[in-house]
């Protein structure tokens, strides 16, 4: 599965939203960013943050802002 495939085409317009506030639409994508990275790299955030082109402590940093915690994203070992 692709990262952001959920997202809206870049050139539609959606007529039946107002526009966020730009601090809350970044935020936004922050969240839906790291979920979608940390989904892909199973919870690894050394892998996270490489391929989002990031250092971890970066990626820490944002995910602390947003109370997202890497170890959610794990497996479980099934024992």
């Amino acid at each position: 599965m692709k990262l952001f495939d959920q997202i809206i085409e870049p050139c539609s317009f959606r007529r039946d939203m107002t526009p966020l506030p730009f601090q809350e639409a970044k935020d936004q994508f922050e969240r839906q960013y790291i979920d979608e990275l940390l989904r892909y790299a199973r919870g690894n955030v050394k892998l996270a943050a490489e391929l989002a082109g990031r250092d971890r402590k970066g990626l820490y940093v944002i995910m602390d802002k947003h109370g997202i915690r890497p170890s959610c994203y794990r497996m479980k070992n099934s024992s």
